[in-house]
């Protein structure tokens, strides 16, 4: 008897301790569309790593129907019996014929969804513009303290400008929250995350120099430049995790992201691995518990010291993105539960598809 509540206490002791931690996930998985979607070893593979996180980002979706993301909702959730996941769906983006959507995979009964905006890119700055949502972890510890998480798969050949503008993005977003709180927490709480190409032959040092997401002190980033997220042979440093200071520093938080390397985890062949995705997903852990703030993988980054500026205004590269001229609040375009809601976007680059009824993200009942 001793030794059976000896074992149910240490099994509470870790259901207990599981509960103060958050697991968000970011996933580029390499054209996402019904070819993959037809063979069922990497189907497999894809919900296996899904199902280790509380909300994942997916990046690259290509598919004109809404078939991808529905069928890989309803796998993922035949496989997690015990949970019912949901989505948060962008517009399909892009400026080429080749149109893509960010899509959140997200646990209910872990994470509530406050509301889901897509930034409205008026100056056309990026590919895909950012796709951001506001979540309330409803984990011990965690109760009350919603975090802004802004998604970005950046073009290769523009990832500078575009890893620049990202604070451009965030600055949007504050001005026009529509209370004191919702702007605090996108001031201190904003989790920037994804396939940001920000390495190899797509950055240089003195491209560095030109990013303000790289040089503020405001920003923590969380995966080091050496650090390898791709599937391939060469080591790329490509999808990256930034942390607002206010979240790095936060008292009673500690937030870390390191690469899955699904190859070594799953005991994979290069060959198969690569038939999933070309990148490995990362994980980003929040815990409640801890109070060290920012961790990871940081220690090979070395401070970038931006070029001086003879008059104080910003270079063509850190041209900022001016918000809409209408007047809006950021709270008209976010949910208040978690029921279907329209948002409204900037629609100049649409993709060519077969007639619609009305444009909107997608949030998944």
């Amino acid at each position: 008897m001793k030794l059976s509540l000896s074992l149910l206490s240490l099994l509470l002791l870790c259901v207990l301790g599981a509960t103060n931690a958050l697991n968000i996930g970011s996933f580029n998985i390499q054209v996402l569309g019904k070819t993959k979607m037809a063979d069922n070893r990497v189907v497999d593979t894809i919900i296996e790593i899904l199902s280790r996180y509380d909300i994942v980002l997916v990046q690259e979706v290509r598919d004109v129907t809404d078939d991808t993301v529905d069928n890989l909702l309803s796998i993922l959730n035949k496989r997690n019996k015990s949970k019912n996941y949901k989505t948060a769906v962008s517009t399909r983006l892009g400026r080429s014929d080749s149109k893509e959507q960010y899509v959140y995979f997200y646990d209910p009964e872990v994470i509530k969804l406050m509301g889901a905006y897509q930034y409205e890119d008026k100056n056309k700055v990026f590919e895909r513009p950012p796709y951001a949502v506001r979540v309330r972890p409803t984990t011990a510890g965690g109760n009350g303290k919603d975090f802004f998480i802004i998604a970005c798969h950046i073009q290769p050949k523009n990832a500078a400008v575009e890893m620049d503008a990202l604070v451009d993005v965030h600055e949007h977003f504050i001005a026009t929250a529509g209370n004191a709180a919702l702007k605090k927490t996108i001031t201190d709480r904003t989790i920037f995350l994804g396939d940001f190409n920000a390495d190899c032959d797509y950055m240089t040092k003195k491209k560095w120099t030109e990013v303000r997401l790289r040089t503020s002190d405001k920003f923590t980033w969380l995966i080091g430049d050496k650090t390898r997220t791709t599937v391939a042979d060469r080591d790329c440093a490509y999808d990256r995790v930034v942390v607002t200071k206010g979240l790095a520093v936060s008292k009673g938080v500690g937030i870390s992201a390191v690469p899955y390397n699904f190859i070594e985890k799953m005991k994979m062949s290069s060959d198969n691995a690569k038939l999933v995705s070309d990148h490995f997903p990362v994980d980003i852990t929040v815990d409640f518990k801890k109070t060290a703030g920012a961790g990871g993988s940081t220690k090979n980054d070395k401070p970038v010291k931006s070029p001086p500026k003879k008059d104080g205004t910003l270079t063509k590269t850190n041209k900022p993105v001016k918000s809409p001229s209408k007047k809006r609040s950021l709270d008209d375009d976010f949910l208040d539960d978690d029921d279907d809601m329209d948002v409204d976007y900037d629609d100049d680059d649409e993709e060519e598809l077969p007639p619609r009824k009305k444009r909107s993200v997608k949030v998944s009942a």
